[in-house]
């Protein structure tokens, strides 16, 4: 769903992971992204819980959903035909002239924030991660495999068992999402 807004708020999230005591954890991610700092202290939270972090990219880690995927795992695996997008920070300002540009100057920050999570899973610099956000770059799982975002890409699609043999968790996947935000709304029309 979307991150904050209308869709899973980090608060919540992280009151059930205090509940969680496992020793692994499969986070299963669809999602356009949303709220950057939701996104942060979401990302956070899984990257502190003592337990070894999976993420599985079921169809889509998008925006803020994709830093929380590269960020918060041991291992991001692609499922068959998922896809991963990273850009840049997006915001609302209104006001004058000062207040437009100090938005601009929290925008960058923001955005060479998040190029940091990225450089920290796939190497390289912060700089080169910022010049593929400005682009607004869309991956294949084999492309983010590759470009060293995600540790897999599925072969099977087939989702891992889990650890106490009981019943596989139900997958309540459901496309809410508007994507009017994005610079491109697919990677078929991104250059």
């Amino acid at each position: 769903d979307e991150i904050g807004g209308w869709g899973v708020w980090a608060s919540d999230l992280i009151a059930e992971l205090r509940q969680i005591s496992a020793s692994r954890i499969d986070v299963r991610l669809n999602s356009p992204g949303g709220d950057v700092f939701d996104g942060i202290a979401i990302m956070n939270a899984l990257r502190n819980h003592p337990a070894t972090v999976t993420t599985y990219v079921d169809a889509l880690a998008a925006s803020a959903a994709s830093f929380i995927a590269v960020g918060a795992s041991d291992r991001v695996i692609m499922e068959p035909q998922s896809m991963m997008m990273i850009h840049d920070a997006h915001g609302i300002a209104m006001g004058n002239a000062a207040e437009m540009a100090a938005m601009a100057n929290l925008m960058d920050l923001i955005s060479d924030n998040i190029a940091e999570v990225y450089a920290g899973k796939a190497g390289g610099k912060t700089a080169e991660w910022r010049d593929l956000m400005r682009a607004e770059q869309w991956y294949t799982a084999g492309e983010a495999v590759t470009a060293g975002l995600a540790d897999e890409s599925s072969k099977t699609g087939h989702p891992q068992e889990p650890d106490d043999g009981g019943p596989a968790p139900e997958d309540d996947v459901t496309d809410r999402w508007v994507f009017s935000t994005w610079k491109y709304p697919s990677r078929d029309a991104a250059p």
